[in-house]
C-alpha cells in the first residue's frame, strides 16, 4: 500500500527499497529459459572491441552484432522491425533463440504498454544521460543482449541488440 500511494503521488520508492525485496519474498524463476533482465552489463568488453558500421547507418557497433530490432508502441500494441547483419546470418536454431527471447520479453507485464515499460525503467533500469532513455541487459545461451529503452511517445521505444557470444 505504501508503494502504491508513493507511486500515485509521483514519489516512487526504488524497487530495492520495497518490503518484499528487502525481505526476500520473491520466488526464484523456475524456468531456466525465462527472460532475466538486469541493469548491470556483464559484457562491457564488447563495446570497446572491434567495431563495424551498419548498412544505412553511420553508427558503429561491436563486430559481434548479429541482429537488432527496433520496436514502437502505438497505444495498442508493439510493432517491431528486424535488421539482420548482412555478413553474419544466424543459423536457424539461433534465429529461434532470438525469436523466443523477443516473444518472452513482450509477454512480460512490464512490456504490456509504454506506461508499464516507463515505470519499470524508472524503478529498475540503468539510467543514461538522457532522462527518457534507459538500458537493460540479458544473456541467452548464444547471445549477449542490450536493450535500449526510450520512454518518449511517438518514438521508437525499444532497440534490442543481439551480440554473438
Amino acid at each position: 500500500m505504501d508503494e502504491a500511494l508513493r507511486d500515485a503521488a509521483g514519489k516512487v520508492l526504488p524497487i530495492s527499497e520495497w518490503y518484499a525485496v528487502k525481505q526476500h519474498r520473491f520466488a526464484e524463476h523456475k524456468d531456466p529459459q525465462a527472460v532475466k533482465l538486469t541493469p548491470a552489463c556483464a559484457f562491457m568488453e564488447i563495446f570497446s572491441g572491434v567495431r563495424k558500421t551498419l548498412p544505412l547507418s553511420s553508427a558503429r557497433y561491436p563486430a559481434s552484432l548479429v541482429a537488432y530490432s527496433r520496436s514502437d508502441y502505438d497505444g495498442w500494441r508493439w510493432w517491431t522491425t528486424w535488421f539482420p547483419d548482412e555478413e553474419i546470418r544466424p543459423a536457424p536454431e539461433l534465429g529461434q533463440e532470438i525469436d523466443a527471447f523477443q516473444s518472452q520479453l513482450f509477454a512480460l507485464p512490464e512490456f504490456k504498454n509504454l506506461w508499464a515499460m516507463e515505470r519499470m525503467c524508472r524503478l529498475y533500469a540503468q539510467p543514461t544521460n538522457e532522462p527518457t532513455e534507459f538500458n537493460l541487459y540479458a544473456e541467452t545461451a548464444h547471445f549477449q543482449i542490450w536493450l535500449r529503452l526510450i520512454t518518449r511517445e511517438r518514438d521508437y521505444n525499444l532497440y534490442t541488440y543481439f551480440f554473438a557470444k
